[in-house]
């Protein structure tokens, strides 16, 4: 029994040898793994952390609000508007499209579609009477001359009278009024009488 008991003795000093290696081992993979899963929990908090911060940001950022598209509501005077203008109203000119514009900005402030200003008697009123401005403009721009450049009797006796006495300050710009001036200047200094029935 004594070699039973040697027998089993040295089987558990294997077993101590094996089990102490295995314990050697285990606490190593132990150890490997509670550094592994620590490195694994920071990467998790590091990534949670992202996560917060992105969800605080996007919550920051306003939505965009959808913007109404109506005509009536629109900030530029459009296409839409222009092309109405050209169809009902027959405004197709520049200075004409920005007179119904300033229009119905005003009008817009009252509550009023583009529709019913165009419709309205005063956009036909304001259209009518800038139209007519712009045909009178028209018609006297090509018009020569006016009825200022006559010349006054008393400003050519007065510049003539400068004229003799030789004083050459605050001679009128005027050609036509210099012109009769040294005329009628030319006259008196020869002596020369009445040429004009009415002098």
């Amino acid at each position: 029994m004594a070699n039973e008991t040697e027998n089993l003795d040295s089987l558990n000093e294997e077993t101590e040898l094996d089990d102490n290696i295995e314990l050697d081992a285990l606490k190593t993979k132990h150890q490997e793994t509670v550094s592994k899963n620590r490195q694994l929990f920071e990467r998790a908090k590091k990534a949670e952390t992202e996560l917060k911060d992105i969800r605080v940001k996007a919550e920051q950022k306003p939505e965009p609000k959808p913007e109404d598209r109506t005509p009536e509501k629109s900030d530029d005077f459009g296409l839409l508007q222009k092309t109405y203008l050209a169809s009902i109203a027959k405004v197709i000119e520049p200075d004409e499209v920005e007179l119904a514009e300033k229009g119905w900005r005003e009008y817009e402030k009252h509550g009023g579609t583009f529709e019913q200003y165009v419709s309205s008697k005063v956009f036909k009123i304001e259209l009518e009477e800038h139209r007519e401005k712009k045909t009178n403009a028209a018609a006297t721009a090509n018009v020569r001359g006016n009825a200022t450049a006559i010349p006054q009797k008393e400003d050519v006796e007065a510049v003539a009278g400068k004229l003799l006495a030789g004083e050459m300050d605050n001679l009128p710009q005027d050609k036509n009024i210099l012109a009769d001036a040294a005329l009628r200047a030319a006259e008196k200094s020869k002596g020369g009488g009445k040429t004009f029935y009415n002098d």
